[in-house]
């Protein structure tokens, strides 16, 4: 019964090891030499009809770089059942060089060539000896992965070992991370430790299911100690044990002739039948044979008052020969083996050891399959060529005016690096001629320390979100987040091919931004690449590259968050094609522009003589010259208006930002701070001044009433003071500060009584949230003038008063000193293609106190905007808007055509009976003027409306702008502006 306990408790024991790493354990014989050379392990003859004995030969650096130097031992270890180990050598300086990564390399392609070499005739590889006095924790980590990495990328049936380590590198081992280094190793070597047993259970706690391997040097002179030494060891549960280098050829052929003799499958048996502890035991736990170990030999013959056996065979470890068993009474002096079977012991019935569940994958196995299959396909993947299209996205956010960019590009990759060489240039949908407009570009700091990658250092934390479907494939997510948040570092998730562990999709988070860039996510979508012909050109696509990207950032412009799209798609692919160099060549002699994005971030290639030289992509200046003239329906002309705009970023290197605008009768100056003393604080100051008065007409479910309409001079002074909530929320406090003339108009009624002229102050919380491309903002404001007075038309006396009297106007009170507002607005949009674009917004507004000077007003730079209706100043206490607006190109590409709807549904109840609507439209043409500036002709035109003013008000309106990047006078170009780099463009 014993014997069938053991037999269960060993194939237990080998199932729960199964379970717990998610592989079997180094197979193979338990014994194993080491060898000086190649050649001296071709000496060595393994067991004919059992596992191969493991031999261990040591590669340097300098041998890793011949892969003849292997071809002996090669060529003779299957002829000698051999089964051959590496020791890898890696070197040691690299962890110290300034770049690690970089010093490193050189070794890595090596190895990664020697392993392609061997793949098929290798299995087993140990990683260093004594890494432990040589490595940090860290350094050897990453060691781990890089090279266990191209080990399954070259061959998946390879497996690594840590070692060898020393008897005191517990404390050394505890710092290298379990969870990290699981997916990567199959098993812990030490080299002659104290207490194997102790050590054995020392690294199953740390590293439980893990198979341990033991480098033993001999610890006496005699065959007997270096014989209990190795049953010890077995005894611990290391599942390979090696004579070291320097081990005497006795007792080499002591260990070679005990592999031939005792098969592999044989365990210590921890319930020995035979009562001498002299005697090393073992069992077969697959039948009831047993056999014993006589290191010094036998002083009695073996029968002799013990149990009964059969079977008997006899082997003299030094010299390999059977001896005679006969009736097992045998007794030579030196060290043998005795295997035999107990005839007389009690059996049990066999039991079954079933398997009830399925054990997944973890989030550190998955990643490690992805990094084998990336090292893969680098492999396969020396460089290739692509169209890309970028589009940028940005939307003014006071003057409710979009900008769209797209470029359309020949890309190149190589060795990391990607160049943009732009072939066309699209504005607003309009293919621009001339120097493309200049307009703000802030990088966020480029991430160097990237998810999924192998780094020196473990900067995220990996979990095992669940499984997903991705453009019709199963996959896991893993979803990752940086263990420290202090630099540029990401969260997100990575989608994982179930099937080839390429990498589907990455939605990632940038953590560790600088002002002016409060929020920074991508999403990037991969799709199988033909590696002969392009994307579905194959049955089998071998290569997994981006095909989609999309980025959403957020910066703070002048006290504003402004959120910027950025999307890209990549297409007509060319791998590894032979004319990327010349072509790449050509792009550089074109005189294009070139964008550059490597590790050091984005930078513009200028190609001067033979020399290519990088100058900042960064936009920080913009200089822009803007004008336009109106016609309305009675083709009488608006006045004309023309100005200049100066924005720094960075205004004289303070990190703060400066916003002039003068446009004759208005001069507006902004200065930003958007990280406060350091902090996630912003600060923002705005002055208006105006010396033109705007007209403020009155209308009513009556129509226009133009003998209320007035003049109005406003002055403004904004404070916005503003705090970000994590990468997409923000709140402000925001004061304002009003100073409104009024005066008459000619129309306006004599007996009309202008209001005061006061100044008010409007305090308005807000909280805005930016993600994917929607845009929503919750704002609330209280305001409160400093002294009001009655206003309005003057009522007729009565003629029937006996005591004349003064009336009160018929329109606002004195009293009305506070008032309430507070809305919602909501803004998204779409795009189907680089050439359309669909945008949907809407608002509520709604208030408390409201009278005709404080209530929203539909208009051009107003609360609301309806096409059609923006020129009549309609006022109202609640509504709510639509606007949908469809962009397009036309063929040929050289205008865009958008066309806008928009409706406003109101309520007012001192100018309205019921609820009122207006309904209008307008339809717009961008194309490329003179001189590189953009053109727009937009027209407005009513479609329908509950209130009666009328049926013209279609109007026509021309804006030109036109942009630099610098002030448009002479400047010398700074030293660090321009910077050489070598004329192969790496």
């Amino acid at each position: 019964m014993r014997n069938d306990t053991l037999a269960r408790r060993i194939a237990a024991a080998a199932f729960v090891g199964l379970l717990a790493t998610g592989h079997a354990v180094a197979g193979g014989s338990p014994f194993g030499v080491e060898a000086t050379t190649p050649a001296d392990a071709c000496l060595v003859e393994g067991p004919a009809h059992d596992e191969p004995l493991a031999v261990l030969v040591v590669v340097d650096p300098e041998a890793l770089r011949d892969p003849a130097w292997l071809e002996a031992l090669l060529a003779c270890a299957p002829d000698h059942h051999l089964e051959i180990v590496i020791r890898l050598e890696p070197p040691i300086d690299w962890q110290l060089s300034p770049d690690p990564y970089a010093a490193l390399r050189g070794w890595l392609a090596d190895l990664d060539r020697f392993l392609h070499e061997h793949r098929g005739r290798l299995g087993h590889f140990e990683l260093g000896h004594h890494p432990d006095r040589v490595f940090t924790p860290r350094a050897y980590a990453y060691l781990v992965e890089s090279v266990a990495t191209l080990l399954h990328a070259a061959d998946p049936s390879f497996d690594l070992t840590i070692g060898s380590l020393g008897d005191s590198s517990s404390e050394w081992l505890a710092a290298l991370d379990p969870g990290r280094l699981a997916p990567y190793i199959r098993g812990l070597a030490l080299e002659n430790p104290e207490d194997p047993a102790a050590a054995a259970a020392r690294l199953r706690r740390i590293h439980p299911g893990l198979s341990l391997w033991l480098h033993l040097p001999p610890k006496g002179s005699d065959a007997a100690s270096f014989l209990r030494g190795l049953h010890e060891a077995r005894a611990a549960g290391f599942q390979k044990v090696f004579a070291a280098a320097g081990e005497s050829l006795e007792l080499i052929a002591i260990l070679v002739n005990l592999a031939r003799a005792l098969p592999s499958r044989f365990e210590v048996d921890p319930q020995p039948p035979l009562d001498d502890p002299s005697l090393l035991p073992y069992a077969d736990p697959l039948s009831p044979e047993r056999a014993v170990i006589a290191p010094a030999g036998l002083a009695r013959p073996i029968g002799e008052g013990l149990v009964t056996m059969a079977q008997v065979r006899a082997v003299d470890l030094l010299s390999g020969a059977d001896l005679p068993a006969g009736d097992g009474t045998i007794a030579p002096a030196g060290p043998i083996l005795l295997r035999f079977v107990l005839i007389r012991e009690p059996r049990s019935e066999p039991e079954t050891i079933g398997v009830t569940g399925e054990r997944g994958l973890t989030a550190g196995e998955i990643i490690a399959r992805n990094r084998a299959f990336e090292a893969v396909q680098a492999r396969a993947l020396s460089h290739y060529q692509a169209k890309a299209t970028i589009s940028y996205h940005y939307r003014a956010e006071t003057l409710g005016e979009s900008i769209d960019v797209a470029s359309v590009n020949r890309f190149f990759w190589k060795d990391a690096v990607g160049e943009y060489e732009e072939t066309d240039l699209y504005v607003n949908g309009a293919r621009w001629r001339g120097k493309p407009p200049s307009l703000p570009f802030v990088a966020a700091e480029k991430v160097k320390e990237v998810p999924l990658e192998i780094r020196l250092d473990q900067a995220y934390r990996y979990t095992l979100r669940g499984e997903d479907r991705t453009n019709g494939r199963a996959a896991y997510v893993i979803a990752f987040a940086p263990v420290s948040t202090d630099r540029a570092l990401y969260s997100g998730e990575a989608w994982i091919d179930k099937e080839s562990f390429a990498r589907l999709k990455v939605r990632f988070l940038q953590h560790g931004l600088s002002e002016p860039i409060t929020s920074s996510e991508d999403t990037i979508e991969y799709g199988p690449i033909d590696a002969a012909a392009g994307p579905g050109a194959g049955a089998s696509p071998s290569l997994w590259l981006p095909v989609r990207a999309y980025r959403q950032m957020v910066f703070t412009v002048l006290g504003r968050s402004v959120a910027v799209e950025r999307r890209v798609a990549w297409e007509d692919f060319s791998i590894n094609s032979p004319a990327f160099e010349p072509e790449r060549e050509q792009a550089y002699d074109s005189g294009r522009p070139v964008l550059r994005d490597d590790e050091a971030g984005y930078s513009y290639l200028v190609k001067e003589g033979d020399v290519i030289r990088t100058r900042p992509a960064e936009s920080l200046r913009n200089v822009a010259l803007f004008g336009g003239l109106s016609l309305n329906s009675d083709l009488s002309l608006g006045t004309p208006f023309v100005g200049l705009n100066y924005f720094d970023f960075n205004w004289r290197g303070t990190g703060t930002q400066l916003d002039v605008a003068f446009a004759g009768a208005l001069l507006d100056v902004v200065w930003t701070d958007p990280a406060l003393g350091k902090s996630r604080w912003e600060l923002s100051v705005e002055g208006r001044g105006v010396a033109m008065p705007d007209s403020f007409k009155k209308v009513s479910d009556s129509g226009r009433e133009t003998e209320e309409d007035l003049r109005v001079l406003e002055e403004r002074l904004y404070l916005t003071v503003g705090r970000r909530l994590g990468s997409y929320q923000k709140v402000e406090l925001g004061t304002e500060l009003a100073y409104d003339n009024y005066d008459r108009r000619d129309t306006t009624d004599p007996d009309f009584k202008l209001p005061p002229t006061r100044p008010a102050v409007t305090l308005s919380p807000r909280w805005r949230y930016l993600r994917s491309g929607y845009s929503l903002d919750l704002w609330f404001s209280q305001g409160r003038r400093f002294g009001w007075g009655d206003w309005g038309l003057q009522p007729d006396p009565d003629p029937n008063a006996v005591v004349p009297a003064n009336p009160r106007p018929e329109g606002g009170s004195g009293d009305d000193l506070s008032f309430q507002r507070w809305g919602v607005g909501l803004l998204k949009s779409f795009y189907s293609s680089r050439m359309q674009k669909l945008s949907v917004g809407g608002g509520l507004m709604a208030g408390r106190d409201l009278d005709r000077f404080s209530r929203y007003r539909i208009g051009e730079f107003r609360n609301a905007r309806v096409r059609g209706y923006n020129g009549y100043d309609v006022s109202f206490d609640r509504g709510a808007t639509l606007q949908l607006t469809y962009k397009t190109t036309l063929p040929r590409g050289g205008v865009s055509l958008d066309v806008e709807f928009q409706r406003a549904v109101i309520e007012n109840d001192e100018d309205f009976r019921k609820r009122e609507y207006l309904a209008g439209g307008g339809v717009g043409i961008s194309f490329t003027g003179p001189w590189s500036t953009l053109m727009t002709v937009r027209s407005g035109f009513p479609l329908g409306s509950s209130i009666d003013v009328g049926h013209g008000g279609a109007s026509f309106r021309l804006v030109m702008i036109r942009t630099w990047d610098h002030w448009p006078f002479h400047r010398r170009v700074k030293k660090d502006e321009i910077n050489p780099s070598s004329a192969s463009g790496t």
